[in-house]
């Protein structure tokens, strides 16, 4: 226990359990939408099978995100999600970290906050017995240990692999990945940098390469010391952070930004301690508010007239307008409340609204005015001790680990020793016993949420070099069909992408057709009409395309290839500009109607 303290969450349980509380909603939510889009893609293709498997998931997460039988689903959750999206032809590397994520609610539970567990325990006690879980902190250590581990020797692994690829050792990976159309959403931008400022991108891929293979190898015994686990930390958030926005990875960097969420809680020691005046009833509502909210339990209520005050505040200012202390620093009136949307991700949106109000003087103005009427307008109040809006215990002292937590341990352990040597194996002797024992059962493994988080490999990186645009003939013209576009980028075939999904709207697309049809196109080239793989491919994509518009039986299509040569000209081998390569040339066309078979 000590050493977990020192090293990761500083005494801080009660913050952690309320993290994990809220970051249960947003994990439950992700999935949600993603399997929401399958749902919808199996409803156009009219698979009966795949909507009911699809449509328990989307439930079962929604259920988890309510906080509704919360450990239930959140085991349904970890044991079905992999096999669940192979199912549904959309397995990711997501699925996997998902699972990891959810690794500390098979123990914890996660439902001790904004969850409809909590409300029918009040409701009725006798609910506490089937809803309640019996945590304690050595349950939590076994949770969190057993969640990083996981996530830390597959990334230690991955590198392993990634040291086998000439790009990566190289350090052209991120360089190559960025002006691939099809993997980086801003390639334009990309493209103009490395066209304008060559050596620049080459100095970001290089110092990339650096840092992730220190973050991947080093990760476990860096979290033991401080200046190791800042880099763990803040390294980790920022390559998430960059996915999310830069790369198209569907639902992954969601995943890894939760589960960093769930590790990494923060600090007991930057808490703002908030001063009201508890004779106020307008006070009294809105520290409720504020601790309603309090994800973290980062706040802390002290009423004025049972404090000792604030050193160099006098008490007549103190009752004329709110103060809080955060890190040292006296704040007061209305940038108290600028303060807390900058510091609480549940109310960071109103944000640039209060910050507009503090600089044009506005918000300033309407909070003195109604700061000074507060008392005539909103009444007074009994005197409440701000002791009600100290949080509640939410964990228990009692060294027992809870039934279920047993069980599931020695078979966590058991799974990442296994995963470990099965690897190690495959890694110096891939004959061996073990190596070939393990690939065998490697799948399985998988599908309880361990496997290799091989990304960015040369596989994916040649994907640029060939790609095809799909176009379907409509009143005599040929109209491009939103899958991918002519400088092979990929379309969003379902909308708009406010999730930063980029799957073209369904991961079925996604993973299920493009992206096996791109890593097939690799090294190929020419007489693709003639290649069952391409047309299996591209006969899919066109059947998806007729039912979603209910098109006619003989409707035609068009698929045109090009060869961009962007990897294998290779601007990162000869320093020659992407515009003086011709990169969009067409090597074939040809027409084709549905096969219906």
């Amino acid at each position: 226990m000590n050493f977990v303290d020192k090293y990761f969450w500083n005494n801080d349980y009660e913050k952690l359990v309320s993290r994990l509380s809220f970051v249960r909603i947003l994990i439950g939510l992700i999935i949600a939408i993603r399997f929401t889009q399958l749902t919808n893609s199996y409803f156009i293709l009219e698979s009966n099978i795949r909507i009911i498997v699809s449509s328990i998931v989307v439930i079962s997460s929604l259920f988890f995100s309510l906080g509704f039988l919360t450990k239930l689903n959140a085991f349904f959750l970890f044991l079905s999600l992999s096999y669940c999206s192979f199912k549904l032809e959309s397995g990711t590397l997501a699925d996997v970290i998902a699972q990891t994520a959810l690794i500390p609610y098979l123990f914890i539970g996660g439902n001790q906050r904004y969850s409809a567990d909590n409300l029918l325990i009040k409701f009725n006690t006798k609910w506490s017995k089937y809803l309640c879980v019996n945590i304690n902190k050595f349950t939590m250590v076994r949770a969190y240990i057993l969640t990083f581990t996981a996530y830390g020797i597959m990334s230690l692994f991955a590198l392993f692999y990634h040291l086998q690829d000439d790009f990566w050792i190289k350090g052209q990976t991120l360089q190559l990945l960025l002006l691939d159309p099809y993997l980086s959403k801003y390639f334009p931008l990309f493209e103009y940098i490395f066209i304008s400022k060559p050596a620049l991108l080459r100095i970001i891929s290089y110092v990339a390469f650096i840092g992730q293979s220190i973050f991947q190898v080093f990760m476990i015994p860096l979290v033991l010391t401080k200046w190791g686990r800042f880099f763990v930390k803040y390294w980790g958030m920022s390559f998430f952070l960059s996915s999310l926005f830069f790369i198209n990875l569907s639902y992954l960097p969601h995943m890894e930004i939760l589960l960093w969420l769930i590790l990494f809680p923060g600090s007991k020691n930057a808490s703002l301690t908030i001063y009201y005046d508890e004779f106020c009833n307008l006070c009294k509502k809105s520290m409720n508010l504020m601790h309603r909210i309090d994800y973290d339990y980062s706040l802390r209520f002290v009423g004025i007239r049972e404090s000792r005050g604030i050193d160099g505040v006098s008490s007549d200012d103190m009752q004329r307008e709110i103060h809080a202390v955060y890190k040292s620093k006296v704040y007061r009136g209305y940038d108290v409340y600028l303060l807390f949307t900058r510091i609480n991700l549940f109310y960071a949106i109103f944000f640039p609204i209060f910050f507009i109000g503090k600089v044009s003087g506005l918000g300033v103005l309407i909070y003195k005015f109604v700061a000074s009427r507060r008392l005539e307008t909103f009444g007074v109040c009994d005197l409440n001790p701000s002791s009600k809006y100290t949080p509640q215990s939410l964990i228990g002292h009692s060294g027992e680990c809870p039934s279920a937590s047993r069980l599931i341990i020695p078979l966590l352990l058991s799974l990442q020793i296994c995963y470990v040597a099965g690897n190690t194996a495959l890694l110096v002797k891939s004959d061996s016993l073990v190596a070939v024992v393990y690939s065998k059962i490697r799948p399985y493994v998988r599908l309880m949420g361990l496997d290799l988080p091989i990304v960015f490999n040369e596989t994916d990186l040649l994907m640029a070099d060939i790609y095809v645009v799909l176009e379907r003939k409509t009143n005599g013209n040929f109209v491009k069909v939103k899958y991918i576009g002519h400088e092979g980028e990929r379309l969003m075939y379902h909308g708009g992408d406010i999730m930063h999904f980029s799957n073209h709207g369904s991961d079925y697309l996604y993973y299920g057709n493009t992206l096996p049809l791109h890593r097939y196109l690799i090294g190929q080239s020419g007489e693709f009409k003639k290649n069952e793989r391409v047309m299996y491919y591209l006969n899919r994509l066109a059947v998806y395309d007729k039912l979603y518009n209910k098109h006619e039986k003989d409707v035609i299509y068009r698929a045109s290839f090009y060869n961009s040569e962007r990897t294998k000209l290779s601007v990162l081998k000869n320093g020659t500009s992407l515009s003086q390569n011709n990169p969009n040339n067409l090597i074939e066309v040809f027409e084709f109607k549905i096969d219906e078979k």
